[in-house]
């Protein structure tokens, strides 16, 4: 079963079938794409903590190593890399593309399962889901993933321990730049101060993360030699709200100022693949703008 987000009826029906997946549900598997990011993460180590305080066994799993740079977010090295067959229920968080979990779909047997068991897909994207497999779709509108979680935790008085409020606020704090992208509503705000209340303390959470990218000189030089490389292109009329189109063109998706997808031709190809689509989608915002 596939539910489009298309109205505020549809949001409760949402809600109501993520639910009875996960009340029904004994053994989960949290699926994150090969793109882990601060919302993907903080958001799977929040429900594995939401889950496991409900009586659920819960394995957090991600094709790829989690990045250096994440690992300040406690819980990490829970996330393993093999693919557990045995859950009853799958929830993918943050991505309902096709392209953005490739490997994924790739590795044997997984295919099998996702088309032979429920999956839960909770994103807080507005690109239509296009992933290849029957799945019950839990989409609202909200900063991050992990807002959507606390949401559907909330309502059905689910317990939020002081470690799942913290691995919300990182999710929340991540997709947004601290409270400061333009998809920032108020609701994200109260969801912040909530889970403040719940123990998450934003102070600790940045002291860490500092610790943690503290950089090598030979990083450094390294990215500095990176940053000399950057071309502009289209002559600088990126700045537009089109990253989420543009991603959608080569099947990914995400926000419309950062979005991302999954390119397999030569360099010279999908950079000129990349300018021909910018750019149109740069003329397309401009029509519809005038």
């Amino acid at each position: 079963m596939y539910v489009n987000l298309a109205t505020s009826d549809t949001i409760d029906i949402m809600y109501d079938s993520a639910t009875q997946l996960i009340t029904e549900a004994k053994k989960i598997i949290i699926i994150q794409a090969e793109n882990p990011d601060g919302d993907s993460l903080g958001s799977s180590i929040a429900l594995e903590e939401i889950l496991g305080d409900m009586g659920k066994e819960v394995i957090m799993y991600c094709p790829v190593e989690i990045p250096k740079y994440m690992r300040y977010i406690l819980g990490w090295d829970r996330v393993v890399s093999d693919f557990d067959t045995s859950a009853n229920l799958a929830i993918i968080v943050d991505t309902s593309a096709d392209v953005l979990i490739t490997k994924v779909l790739e590795t044997p047997g997984v295919r099998h399962f996702l088309e032979s068991h429920p999956a839960l897909v909770i994103d807080h994207h507005t690109t239509e889901s296009n992933l290849t497999f029957d799945h019950t779709m839990l989409s609202d509108t909200a900063v991050a993933t992990s807002e959507v979680i606390y949401k559907l935790a909330s309502d059905n008085n689910w317990v939020i321990n002081e470690r799942a409020a913290e691995c919300m606020m990182i999710a929340i704090m991540s997709d947004s730049l601290g409270l400061t992208t333009q998809n920032v509503s108020p609701n994200a705000f109260f969801v912040a101060g909530k889970l403040t209340e719940l123990g998450a303390r934003n102070s600790a959470i940045e002291e860490r993360r500092r610790e943690f990218m503290k950089k090598s000189p030979e990083i450094l030089a390294y990215k500095g030699e990176l940053i000399s490389r950057i071309e502009y292109l289209l002559d600088g009329k990126l700045n537009l709200p089109i990253a989420e189109t543009v991603a959608g063109y080569f099947g990914g998706g995400g926000h419309k100022y950062a979005a991302g997808f999954r390119a397999y031709e030569q360099y010279d190809t999908i950079v000129k693949e990349l300018v021909d689509a910018t750019d149109k989608a740069i003329t397309d915002h401009g029509t519809t703008a005038s």
